[in-house]
């Protein structure tokens, strides 16, 4: 990531299961305007966890679907918009003006979840964005999961969620 966060923190997720449930945390306690970027190589489980998330907010596991193909799926809650925007196949920055992102950042009641954001990380505001990256463990259904932010009571929370576990 080109973007320095405040502060970090890393752990090991056995399963896709605990990765699934690690997303309906995070779903519980990001609060709408967010951004969660997800960063990690193909199969790590950026849609489990944004599966996850989206659980927590009250739209069903089985209608959260990559969205590689159309780039963005978006999913109405009562209370928020979700969009999940998977930027695999965006060049760069430029790309994002013809997805209406700029109109996605002056939102209130919008979470935004990106895939493969790396690429777009810079457009991203800093006050709430969350970064998530998974990367392989050593074993098939392990990931390391390490979360980047600027909220230090963002990071206890997920601190105490962990060590509930």
């Amino acid at each position: 990531m080109e973007r320095d966060f405040k502060y970090s923190l890393s752990f090991i997720s056995s399963s896709p299961s605990e990765t699934i449930n690690f997303g309906e945390f995070l779903g519980r306690i990001l609060k709408s305007p967010a951004f969660l970027a997800l960063k990690g190589n193909l199969g790590t489980g950026k849609t489990l966890l944004t599966k996850g998330v989206a659980k927590a907010k009250g739209i069903k596991e089985e209608d959260v679907v990559s969205p590689t193909f159309v780039i963005l799926n978006v999913y109405k809650t009562p209370k928020e918009i979700i969009c999940h925007l998977d930027c695999y196949r965006i060049k760069d920055e430029e790309d994002l003006a013809d997805l209406g992102l700029d109109q996605l950042l002056q939102r209130k009641d919008v979470l935004v979840i990106i895939e493969w954001a790396e690429k777009i990380i810079n457009a991203l505001p800093k006050e709430n964005t969350t970064v998530v990256e998974l990367e392989f463990s050593n074993d098939d259904l392990k990931r390391k999961i390490s979360i980047y932010s600027n909220d230090s009571k963002f990071i206890e929370k997920i601190k105490d969620f962990l060590r509930k576990e």
